[in-house]
């Protein structure tokens, strides 16, 4: 029998970007079939193609720091897809003993343990590392989150362009804000709060210009606007009966959502 006839390339191309993004490995074992479809599939126009089409880029996973037998934390990457996109062994033997402050934009702030500040911004992408000047404030009293510093991204390509860091904490017998801009190299100058509180170790949430991050005591709400570089407080509503930690939410009409752990 006669081979059955190929499908043409515009076909090809229409069938690859339906292939769904919730499991990376489909389009790599697709650009292992010919050499026509490798091309197809590294072709910058493809890609940018294959996001406008699924818009929202899937959950890989997330990152957390557990205890290790040593009572040290280790950071775990816990996949929400499979096979895992980056290896656990090399995150764990690279990683041992730093602190995950924030993961966002296709980016991983770390903390890391020692005599003064160390923050480190990771690409797990492409496994680039940067470390970052040391901020002047308190490395006990601090929380920090990262994110794309290009206006108007759409955040489905980030790695390779500028990014912010933003810290919070005790300097100077006050609490502030420190923005770090990647294409500065550099911390800029604090926006002081005066008055003396103390960041939580809690995920900090960003709503358009604005990142939130959760203070003690009283689960006080500190926002940091991006284009004012100012600061402001939000006292949390009162809940009924006894209640957990507060926890900041992104909402999807653009507000912020507040949610408390009960009961782990």
């Amino acid at each position: 029998m006669a081979p059955p006839p190929e499908l043409m390339p515009e076909l090809v191309e229409e069938i690859l970007l339906r292939v769904p993004p919730d499991v990376p490995a489909c389009l790599a074992r697709a650009a292992l079939v010919s050499k026509p479809w490798r091309c197809l599939l590294s072709d910058p126009a493809f890609r940018r193609r294959y996001r406008a089409f699924h818009r929202a880029p899937p959950l890989l996973g997330f990152i957390h720091g557990y205890f290790a037998a040593s009572a040290r934390k280790v950071p775990l990457f816990v996949p929400a897809v499979t096979p895992s996109p980056f290896p656990q062994r090399a995150l764990r033997a690279d990683f041992a003993g730093w602190c995950v402050l924030d993961c966002r934009h296709g980016r991983v702030l770390f903390g890391i343990p020692g005599e003064g500040l160390n923050l480190v911004v990771w690409d797990p992408t492409t496994g680039k590392r940067q470390g970052l000047p040391e901020p002047p404030v308190r490395r006990q009293a601090y929380n920090a989150a990262v994110l794309c510093a290009v206006r108007g991204c759409d955040h489905l390509d980030s790695h390779s362009g500028p990014f912010f860091v933003v810290l919070v904490g005790d300097g100077n017998g006050a609490t502030g804000s420190h923005l770090y801009s990647s294409e500065a190299g550099a911390w800029n100058a604090s926006a002081d709060l005066g008055s003396i509180s103390f960041a939580k170790r809690k995920p900090s949430a960003l709503v358009g210009d604005d990142l939130y991050f959760v203070l003690a005591p009283g689960d006080i709400i500190l926002k940091y606007n991006l284009g004012k570089n100012c600061l402001s407080i939000i006292h949390p509503p009162e809940a009924p009966g006894k209640h957990g930690d507060i926890l900041l939410v992104p909402m999807e009409d653009g507000s912020l959502g507040l949610a408390r752990l009960k009961c782990s």
